[in-house]
Parts: structure tokens; C-alpha cells; sequence
């Protein structure tokens, strides 16, 4: 016999999800699953790729920052697609106190 209740839970069961968090210091791979109201980690994976350093000063990203970030994201990409993630979230952030 199913409940109703039963029902209602099994609805808010979070597929996998995965955040791509692009900050002025690091690139961070989130992947998150399990019951909606607390999802638990599944993988967690950061690369400091210095993106803001000197960006007030220069004006511009510097060579090397964008080299590495460039390869996080790659990589992060190949682990999305292996992981059967169901949605991913990109966003970015930034901290004054880096630049």
C-alpha cells in the first residue's frame, strides 16, 4: 500500500545537480543530491585560478589566470557529462578584497 505521504517525499528527492561557481580566485565544481531539503555533496572539486588578481590595476585578465581556468572548466565539463548530472547551474562571484 502507498501513502499519499509516501508520495510527497519521493517527489522532492533531488536528482543530481551540478554548480560551476567562476570566482575572482577560484573555479569550484559542486554536485549535490539526495532529499531536496538537505542535499548532501557528492563531489566537490576547486582550482585556484587567480582570476582577479591585478584585475583593477591592469584591466584585463592575465594570461596564465585565463590558461587555468580555461582547463578547470574543461575538466569540469568532462565530469559533468560522466556523472549522469541532471541540471548544472553556472555562476560567477567576486570579491573586492582579491582585485
Amino acid at each position: 500500500m502507498t501513502y499519499f505521504a509516501d508520495k510527497i517525499i519521493e517527489n522532492k528527492i533531488l536528482k543530481r545537480t551540478g554548480i560551476v561557481d567562476i570566482g575572482s580566485n577560484t573555479i569550484r565544481l559542486v554536485v549535490f543530491e539526495g532529499p531536496s531539503r538537505s542535499p548532501r555533496y557528492f563531489y566537490n572539486e576547486k582550482v585556484n585560478c587567480g582570476l582577479g588578481l591585478g584585475l583593477r590595476l591592469k584591466g584585463y585578465l592575465s594570461n596564465k589566470s585565463q590558461k587555468k581556468a580555461y582547463k578547470a572548466i574543461q575538466r569540469f565539463n568532462a565530469i559533468i557529462k560522466t556523472m549522469e548530472i541532471f541540471e548544472t547551474c553556472l555562476l560567477y562571484t567576486s570579491d573586492a578584497a582579491d582585485e
